[in-house]
């Protein structure tokens, strides 16, 4: 996984061992990207999930 700021290679993680970006994180099965810190669900959607 290349950062987006400063091009280094890392290994997939949180942020870069480089620069300290946020890494973005993929889908492991759809491989889509979500901003650094977003959760797959946010609270409103969590709640909703709740039985």
């Amino acid at each position: 996984m290349n950062c987006s700021t400063c091009g280094t290679e890392n290994r997939p993680g949180a942020i870069c061992m480089e620069c300290g970006t946020g890494l973005a994180a993929g889908c492991p099965s759809s491989g889509t990207v979500n901003p650094p810190g977003r959760q797959l669900l946010d609270d409103a959607e969590r709640a909703e999930a709740l039985p």
